[in-house]
């Protein structure tokens, strides 16, 4: 099975056909693989036939699938290809966006130089900082001494408050439960920078956020806009300037509070939506001189033709898939045709239905859970299962225990039991859920697939009986003829995706191969070959002419004959070309050993016999009624 599933594969990649398998020997002088490969049990034509049932559920839909991710791949390389246009022209816009601002720096430099001697402010590098420290409520023998070499981060914050809340009302809040404000440094909605708090001093504990870093609020908050253009280039100015003070600092450390924490702070645009963080980060490093748009617009040019060198790739590449594509159409339409021909060469054969009889209201059921029922046009797949119990075991003790939750096996109850066909020894079948029931039998498959049970443990050498295997494969055929499967959709329960186990157990494609077993009755009866031609057959016992026939056997049975319409008759080889056959009095009429012989021809048997032939003429009326 493995064998046919890879070779399938590599011949679908390698635009091979089926004929192209042969064994090492016909190629130079070896044994291998075997002369059974050739001679014997041939399991050459048994792999060929694999390759063809794997060759026909795969089908080539891979094809369109390659296709349609290259076409979307090429789409997402264009869209990219868009939004770095986009950006391009952005930076061009920023580039002269920067110049105006630079001749507007000088200008203001000229009018701070004018009136520097006339301010209070601390002036650090051309940054004009607000000293507010002694103007804000403080406990100063709650902070401790810092070192330079102690800052690690700078933790951007939003005050969360609007431009008219002022400053002491900001520190009033935090000494509720701080001894002062929390921010280092404040720049308000115009821009102006306010020191709150000495950098050689920081509040007593042990939060890396506090206590390794300088903390920088921007006054508003920033859930729906980033923050002013003025407060972007005074925070850009104030961070450069940190950045050369605390030389532990990298632009790497500069962070938001919620990058610490689960907090709102410095506003849910700072990384999402405007991105401000990166607004800020820019401006800082104009600031120093870091940032070259002409650099920037050469990246992205750059980028640009990398992502058109790509889109060329992958049209080429889908060129060359549809080529494939239509080779593959072409091998397909072969395969059909061949397919066809050789239909033309078998005999159109109509499986009949099996007989079975019909539990489905004669099983447990949970008393309140119900099945949900699907259309019959849902059904792709039919499921092989065995009992994993001792065939003796009923569908009714089955039911039992699939309608009862199992706490030990994570088992809830279930409405009813999961099968809808049951395959027992004797190859007799019972049919135990509508096909419409949405029964469980394989884990997230069952609205697709129709559940066959064998009875027995499949393991360790054991497989089902002739009888069941010649049953069931009737009943499978009779299936896929009905929904119009493949034989390749017959799987075994392990073969689902996403099931974990071993059933129809460790025989079904290793060892013994049972399923290799069962599908070939499944294509004989598919040709006709072992194929019964009657239903039911009801058997009377005679001697040679002239000699006594069950002439009374055969009046007393007109009630049964009236329900059940058999076919009738006195000839045990007309009786094995019927799938059921009742017999009709007891050994003395029909022996032991002609009953064995019908048994060994497929047929189901059951004698009706009583202590005389009034008894069984009442036992044959009362089943009828």
């Amino acid at each position: 099975d493995a064998a046919g599933r890879l070779c399938a594969w590599l011949i679908q990649n390698l635009g091979l056909s089926a004929e192209a398998i042969v064994g090492l020997g016909e190629l130079t002088q070896s044994k291998s693989p075997g002369v059974t490969f050739y001679r014997g049990p041939t399991w050459k034509e048994l792999l060929l036939r694999q390759v063809k049932l794997n060759l026909a559920s795969l089908s080539g839909g891979s094809n369109e699938e390659q296709l349609r991710q290259v076409e979307e791949r090429v789409g997402q390389l264009q869209t990219e290809n868009q939004e770095l246009q986009n950006q391009l022209r952005h930076l061009q816009s920023e580039r002269e966006k920067a110049r105006l601002a630079n001749e507007q720096t000088l200008a203001e430099l000229a009018q701070l130089k004018q009136t520097l001697e006339t301010q209070s402010e601390v002036v650090e590098t051309g940054i004009r900082i607000h000293n507010r420290i002694d103007q804000l409520p403080r406990q100063s023998a709650r902070y401790v001494e810092r070192p330079i070499a102690d800052v690690r981060y700078l933790v951007i914050n939003q005050t969360g408050v609007g431009p008219d809340v002022p400053m002491e009302e900001l520190a009033r809040i935090h000494s509720e439960e701080w001894p002062g404000i929390l921010y280092d440094y404040v720049i308000d909605s115009q821009g102006h920078v306010h020191q709150t708090q000495p950098l050689n001093q920081v509040v007593d504990t042990d939060l890396p956020y506090l206590a390794q870093a300088i903390n920088v609020a921007f006054m508003g908050e920033f859930n729906a806009d980033p923050p002013s253009d003025e407060q972007l280039y005074a925070g850009g100015q104030l961070i450069s300037w940190l950045l050369q003070r605390f030389p532990n600092v990298s632009v790497e450390n500069i962070k938001g509070l919620s990058e610490f924490i689960e907090h709102e702070s410095p506003g849910s645009q700072w990384q999402r939506g405007h991105k401000w963080k990166e607004m800020l980060l820019a401006s800082m490093r104009r600031s120093i001189g870091l940032y070259n748009p002409e650099q920037a617009e050469q990246e992205l040019r750059d980028q640009i033709g990398q992502k058109e060198q790509q889109i060329r790739i992958l049209q080429d590449e889908r060129q060359a898939v549809r080529a494939q594509k239509l080779e593959l159409e072409a091998e397909y339409q072969r395969l059909l045709n061949e397919m066809e021909e050789q239909a033309q060469h078998t005999t159109n054969v109509t499986v009949p239905e099996p007989a079975m009889r019909r539990l489905i209201d004669q099983l447990p059921r949970h008393p309140t859970l119900r099945y949900k029922t699907r259309s019959l046009s849902q059904v792709t797949h039919i499921a092989i299962h065995h009992t994993a119990t001792p065939p003796t075991m009923t569908p009714q003790r089955i039911a039992e225990l699939h309608i009862n939750p199992d706490p030990s096996r994570d088992k809830e109850a279930w409405p009813g039991i999961g099968y809808h066909f049951f395959v027992h020894a004797d190859g007799s079948i019972d049919q135990l859920n509508h096909l419409e029931t949405v029964s469980y039998h394989v884990y997230r498959h069952n609205e697709q697939a129709v559940g066959v049970v064998f009875a027995g443990s499949f393991m360790n050498g054991a497989i089902p009986t002739s009888a069941q295997l010649r049953a069931g494969a009737h009943l499978v055929a009779w299936l896929i003829q009905e929904f119009k499967l493949p034989l390749a959709r017959v799987w075994g329960h392990r073969e689902f995706p996403e099931n974990t186990t071993v059933c129809p157990g460790t025989e079904w494609t290793q060892g013994n191969r049972w399923r290799d077993l069962l599908f070939e009755r499944v294509e004989q009866i598919q040709s006709g070959v072992g194929l019964k031609s009657m239903r039911h057959y009801m058997l009377f016992w005679q001697r040679a002419y002239p000699g006594p026939l069950g002439q009374q056997d055969l009046v007393n049975a007109m009630e049964y004959v009236a329900r059940f319409r058999p076919a009738l008759g006195f000839s045990l080889n007309d009786a094995k070309n019927a799938e059921y056959v009742t017999i009709v009095g007891g050994e003395s009429g029909i022996s032991k050993a002609e009953e064995q012989l019908l048994r060994n021809a497929g047929c189901r048997v059951e004698r009706i016999h009583g202590r005389s032939e009034e008894e069984t003429g009442q036992m044959l009326n009362e089943m009828a009624r």
